[in-house]
């Protein structure tokens, strides 16, 4: 690891610059800053430490950080992302999460990480900002990442059950140069996504997690709005296949995923206020109105009968 050169934060006439170019205030932006030299950094330690450049210590980035930068990039940021998530790609790995989390607040200056306390997936990273201290969320999940490659990845380079790498697919932050990064498959963050959310509707047993609810279903509005076709094709397909394979065949799925879907649409419902994400994840210059978040909710009810019942 100490081979492997952290790379310095924007300087505060270039933050300031980019900040008010993006519409966010420079604190927020200098998170995702930090988010992409933690990154940056954790991404050449591992390649440092001998292994292939489609794993990081085991792991692949998930989440809203690969939604936003990777699979939704654009010139003006739709949104920061609130997390920084990795998943494991396989059952057994050499680094534990609070391995992980130890090696991302090294790559940043006087870096340090300490468990959430309530959620056993997330670590808080703390740093030195150039506009004073600064912190973001880390979730290292448990499930390892495990759905088929979709068609349109199997001719990358490294094409993997539940993720992808490629010389070609890039963590694209505005303000530094893109670089390529392990990735979970886009069907993959969707899975994971939908289940977060359906989670939290469990009240009798509410799930050891930060409630993200607004920014997760966030995540949802971003990938309809952005890539319909994509994301319904997905969810009516290899997404919906896959809750078969987990349900198996102890419990019929016809039932079970009507129950999901009802839960899903209740929690996209509570927390598609256009004022539901913090103020200090949104652009300025990017709106969220109320006939976008009508049009938001129609199209999860499109998504909860292609759960039901498929392309």
């Amino acid at each position: 690891m100490s081979d492997v050169k952290r790379i310095s934060l924007l300087d505060s006439v270039s933050l300031e610059r980019q900040a008010q170019q993006y519409g966010l205030a420079p604190n927020a932006l200098e998170r995702l800053v930090a988010m992409d030299r933690a990154l940056r950094f954790i991404v050449s330690s591992s390649v440092a430490a001998g292994l292939p450049p489609d794993e990081i210590f085991g792991y692949a980035l998930a989440g809203p950080a690969a939604i936003l930068c990777i699979y939704l990039h654009t010139e003006v940021p739709m949104r920061l992302p609130d997390e920084l998530t990795f998943a494991p790609i396989r059952r057994e790995v050499s680094y534990s999460p609070a391995d992980l989390a130890r090696s991302v607040a090294a790559g940043l200056p006087d870096g340090s990480m300490s468990p959430d306390g309530k959620d056993p997936e997330a670590f808080k990273i703390a740093f030195s900002g150039i506009k004073g201290p600064g912190a973001f969320l880390l979730r290292v999940e448990r499930p390892v990442l495990s759905m088929a490659a979709p068609r349109d990845v199997r001719m990358a380079q490294s094409a993997n059950p539940g993720y992808v790498y490629d010389p070609h697919i890039k963590f694209k932050p505005n303000f530094s140069a893109p670089f390529p990064v392990p990735v979970a498959y886009a069907e993959e963050i969707i899975l994971r996504t939908m289940r977060a959310l359906v989670m939290f509707a469990k009240r009798d047993t509410p799930p050891a997690r930060i409630d993200d609810r607004p920014c997760r279903t966030d995540d949802l509005r971003l990938l309809l709005t952005h890539e319909y076709d994509a994301t319904t094709y997905a969810v009516g397909g290899p997404v919906r296949r896959r809750l078969i394979e987990l349900l198996g065949t102890s419990v019929p799925f016809d039932p079970w995923v009507r129950n999901f879907v009802l839960a899903l649409e209740d929690q996209v419902k509570r927390n598609a206020q256009v004022d539901a994400v913090p103020a200090t994840l949104r652009s300025a210059k990017v709106t969220y109105t109320e006939d976008a978040r009508i049009d938001f909710l129609n199209k999860v009810s499109t998504l909860a009968d292609l759960l039901q019942h498929g392309n």
